[in-house]
C-alpha cells in the first residue's frame, strides 16, 4: 500500500457565504485519522495556519485569488486550486511524482472506514460524479483522486480570461469543479452511491438515512458544524468530532434523521 497524501484547504473569501475555521481543519483530520489506517500525509494549503495543530501546513499561493465564480460572486471561487494538478507545485510540496493525492472540503463527515475508496483503483484520476442540472457527466469539487504528473493539462490549459465562460457554456457550473469537468468529460472513473459518497442536501436532509454511507459531503450552504442543522440531525455530532467513536453505539439508530424539507 503506497503512501497517499490528504489535501484539504482552508483561506478567507471576502464575500463568500461560507467561512472555515481552524477548529474545521482538527476536526476533519480527527475524523480521517479514525477513518483511514493506510500511510498518509495531510497537508491543509491555507492563508492562515493559526490553530491548525492536528497536520501540516502549507502556504496557499495566490494564483486566481481574485477569479470570481463565474454562477454567482458569493459563491465559492476555487480556481487556485487547480493549481494542485500542476506536478512542480506538488513536488514543491514534497509529493513524490505518480504518487496518489487525495483533494477533499473540509465540510464532509466520515461515517466509516475510507481504506477501500481509496485503495480501489489505480486510475490517474476519480472524482465524486454527480449530475448537474445542465450536463450528465461532470465531476463534483468536494473529493477527488489523482496521480500527480498525469493531470497537469487542467493546470496548463486553463486561461483566466476565456476558461470560466467556455466551461459554463458546455454547462459545467462551478469553479474549478466546472473545468476539471470540462477537461475530463466521464472519460475517467466516477464515485457514486455504489461507493458510499452522499450529498447531504440531496441525498439525505429529508430522506431515510442510507446504511452504506462512508462519507456524507456538505456542499451548498449547510455545513455539519451549523447548530441548526445538528438540532435537526442529532447523529452529526456523533460523527462530526474531535477523537474516537464511543464503542458499543449503533450506527443505525443514531443515523435515522428527523424528516423535514427544511435543509433540502
Amino acid at each position: 500500500m503506497s503512501l497517499i497524501t490528504f489535501v484539504v484547504w482552508k483561506w478567507r473569501q471576502v464575500g463568500c457565504r461560507s467561512e472555515y475555521e481552524a477548529h474545521h481543519v482538527n476536526v476533519w483530520c480527527s475524523m480521517l485519522k479514525r477513518s483511514f489506517d493506510g500511510e498518509h500525509r495531510i497537508i491543509c494549503i491555507t492563508d492562515d495556519p493559526t490553530g491548525i495543530t492536528e497536520c501540516e501546513t502549507f502556504p496557499l499561493w495566490n494564483d486566481y485569488a481574485d477569479l470570481k465564480n463565474p454562477m454567482k460572486d458569493d459563491l465559492p471561487s476555487c480556481y487556485r486550486r487547480l493549481k494542485i494538478f500542476h506536478e512542480p507545485q506538488t513536488r514543491e510540496m514534497g509529493i513524490e511524482k505518480f504518487s496518489k493525492v487525495v483533494s477533499m472540503d473540509l465540510d464532509v463527515i466520515f461515517m466509516r472506514e475510507v481504506n477501500s475508496l481509496f485503495n480501489s483503483t489505480t486510475a490517474d484520476f476519480v472524482g465524486w460524479r454527480r449530475i448537474g442540472p445542465g450536463h450528465p457527466n461532470g465531476y463534483n469539487g468536494s473529493i477527488y483522486m489523482f496521480q500527480t504528473g498525469t493531470m497537469d493539462m487542467i493546470w496548463n490549459t486553463f486561461d483566466p480570461k476565456t476558461s470560466p465562460m467556455i466551461a459554463r457554456r458546455a454547462k459545467h457550473y462551478g469553479s474549478d469543479q466546472g473545468w476539471m469537468s470540462f477537461c475530463l468529460p466521464g472519460a475517467t472513473p466516477g464515485w457514486g452511491k455504489m461507493n458510499g459518497i452522499y450529498s447531504f442536501s440531496s441525498d439525505i436532509a429529508a430522506k431515510q438515512f442510507p446504511t452504506n454511507a462512508r462519507l456524507i459531503m456538505f456542499n451548498g450552504r449547510w455545513k455539519p458544524w451549523h447548530l441548526l442543522v445538528q438540532a435537526q440531525h442529532p447523529w452529526i455530532k456523533r460523527y462530526w468530532r474531535m477523537g474516537e467513536i464511543v464503542p458499543g453505539e449503533d450506527f443505525v439508530s443514531h443515523a435515522q434523521p428527523r424528516m423535514s424539507k427544511r435543509f433540502v
